[in-house]
């Protein structure tokens, strides 16, 4: 009787366990919606979305961390974790924008004024777990510069195929900034499609510094290339204290590089430097042996 009792206790015990394996509710996986977004510096609050696998099954708290060249009480304001709660179905993650009256320059973003924060889901209480691939957790928002931009150097690029015409010929402009610690970073770019010149513009606030510029022979069949960059300074001077200046090269059929893959070498053929208002310094153009290619270690120049 006693070996009756004590089997039939086991089997309470046993269907108990597994009862309360079965109640438990699995936790849902949490990561970012996207990798990377753009807002303007006068946003207000920037919110960016999280995934979640399933609704959260409680309320979730998720901590996160911060780094970048946008400085915490200077640029924007954040508590560090945000709530997820019961039910829902994903989350928000909001940063509040400072908007100041500063500009600000990260040598590091592509394309465009302004500055970033990298911003990695690091640890969550509740009923969820962080996705086990490093790339769904971290989230590079970048805050574009609203402040007015005057213009200082308004820089042209102009071809005559070797006739007269601009011909069969497709080139691209681009501007870099060379950082002393980085390299050749790429700030933006003239790059249409179909036209016989392009132009692209600094602003005022941009840093003092040298920068280069990189006129790509796309594509054509002339063997006779030759190019003209022309500067007007808007606010300042140029060297000598004039406001235009221009500087002729010559390409041939060893020059055409329409290669933009990442391994391939940057070739900047002219430079400047910028000193407050003024641009002290503009090289000669140097014309490469071979290519002309217009992408640098940090950004790639889209065509359009």
């Amino acid at each position: 009787m006693k070996k009756t009792v004590s089997s039939l206790m086991l089997i309470v015990v046993a269907l108990q366990f597994f009862s309360c394996k079965e109640d438990e509710v699995p936790p849902a996986i949490i990561s970012f919606s996207s990798q990377i977004s753009t807002v303007s510096e006068g946003v207000g609050d920037a919110i960016i979305r999280i995934n979640l696998s399933k609704a959260a099954p409680g309320d979730i708290i998720v901590n996160f961390t911060l780094v970048g060249s946008a400085q915490i009480d200077n640029d924007f304001k954040t508590s560090g974790s945000f709530t997820i709660p019961n039910g829902a179905l994903e989350g928000e993650l909001s940063i509040s924008i400072i908007d100041d009256a500063v500009f600000e320059f990260d040598p590091e973003i592509t394309n465009v004024f302004g500055e970033s924060l990298e911003i990695t889901l690091s640890g969550v209480s509740g009923n969820g777990i962080l996705s086990d691939s490093s790339g769904e957790l971290t989230h590079l928002l970048i805050i574009q510069e609203n402040d007015p931009i005057a213009r200082s150097i308004t820089i042209g690029l102009s071809w005559d195929s070797g006739d007269g015409t601009p011909g069969d010929v497709d080139m691209d402009l681009i501007l870099f900034y060379l950082d002393p610690t980085n390299g050749p970073i790429v700030l933006v770019a003239a790059s249409s499609i179909g036209t016989d010149f392009e132009k692209i513009a600094l602003g005022t606030p941009a840093p003092d510094g040298v920068y280069g510029l990189a006129f790509r022979y796309f594509e054509g069949s002339s063997n006779d290339l030759t190019f003209t960059s022309e500067f007007e300074v808007e606010n300042g001077t140029l060297p000598g204290g004039g406001t235009t200046a221009s500087f002729i090269g010559k390409y041939t059929q060893a020059n055409v590089n329409g290669d933009v893959s990442q391994n391939a070498t940057v070739q900047i053929v002219q430079t400047f430097e910028k000193k407050g208002l003024n641009y002290v310094a503009i090289s000669d153009i140097t014309i490469p042996d071979s290519g002309s290619r217009g992408s640098s270690l940090l950004g790639k120049v889209s065509r359009k």
